[in-house]
């Protein structure tokens, strides 16, 4: 269906993880403002995760530096201060640090010549 490489694959998998992440939040953080607002961003990283498999590498630099600043946020917030336990930050954190180590693996290489 898409021709993608397999770092950028495995980023888009990390990528669906962390956003089921995300939307699952309020089933263990509870139904209040910080929980319902991960389902938005969860949301929002399911639909870059379905655009990355289209091989799109102007995408790909912009969702690394997502992915390391979305698991900075989730870094911070594992000490549990909020409604969300640590521990699912801390599974957050995994899956978009991840998702980063896959990206910049498929940013290094060289860019696909077009046919």
């Amino acid at each position: 269906m898409f021709a993608t490489s397999r770092p950028l694959g495995l980023a888009a998998l990390f990528i669906f993880a962390s956003a089921a992440l995300h939307v699952l939040a309020p089933l263990v953080g509870g139904f209040s403002g910080l929980p319902l607002m991960l389902v938005a961003v969860g949301i929002l990283y399911a639909a870059i995760g379905y655009l990355l498999l289209g091989n799109r590498r102007w995408l790909a630099w912009l969702t690394f530096l997502l992915m390391l600043a979305g698991g900075i946020v989730s870094l911070v917030s594992t000490t549990g201060a909020g409604a969300v336990p640590g521990w699912w930050w801390t599974l957050i954190m995994i899956a978009d640090w991840a998702a980063a180590a896959m990206l910049f693996a498929y940013l290094w290489l060289p860019k696909p010549a077009a046919p």
